[in-house]
């Protein structure tokens, strides 16, 4: 499944583009990422107001079209609960085996965790390709994976993480419940890191 933030009809409903914001929501997910989008522009001074000819936002051609989406484990479920429990039916799979040996040490059982690391060491090699200026994990169990952390009480929290030779920010957030209040907070913490 293609995520196109960008797409017409996908964050507005009918025929609407993404950039008109005061059409009807159809899809909260790409809507907030929009938003998150046009607060970077506000605080980065990009005059997120101004426009293009087409209508389009004069940040889109600067950094709205160097953005990466990737999901940290490539399955589709409902939430965090079925996730783990295909996790540990595949950490079950003989067949699989082979795979998950490059993440773990010899005397460690292969578990939800050894397939989650598999996971994110395939993603730590997209990262080493790409290098990115800052990694942005939505979900805070992406974030706790992703930078091996434990549950954070916070609801924006970032931490730095070394991936080859390089040391990336790395930020994460709550998605429970409507996350858009917490766009101004996660756009100011977007626009320090990547000053860094």
């Amino acid at each position: 499944m293609q995520l196109n933030w960008y797409e017409q009809g996908n964050s507005r409903k009918e025929k609407s583009e993404w950039f008109q914001r005061d059409k009807k929501v159809n899809n909260n997910f790409p809507k907030n990422m929009i938003d998150l989008l046009y607060e970077v522009a506000r605080i980065k001074n990009l005059e997120s107001d101004r426009v293009e000819d087409n209508g389009r936002p004069l940040w889109f051609n600067d950094f709205g079209q160097k953005i990466m989406f990737t999901n940290l484990y490539p399955i589709v479920t409902t939430d965090i609960k079925d996730l783990n429990k295909v996790h540990e039916r595949l950490a079950k799979e003989t067949e699989l085996k082979a795979c998950w040996e490059s993440v773990r040490f010899k005397d460690e059982n292969v578990s939800n965790w050894v397939v989650r690391k598999y996971f994110i060491k395939r993603v730590d090699e997209l990262v080493k390709l790409i290098m990115p200026k800052i990694i942005v994990c939505i979900g805070k169990s992406a974030f706790n994976d992703f930078t091996f952390s434990t549950n954070n009480k916070e609801k924006v929290i970032s931490k730095m993480r070394r991936i080859g030779e390089n040391d990336y920010p790395v930020i994460g957030f709550s998605r429970t419940g409507s996350w858009s209040g917490l766009i101004p907070e996660i756009a100011k913490l977007i626009v320090e890191k990547q000053v860094q």
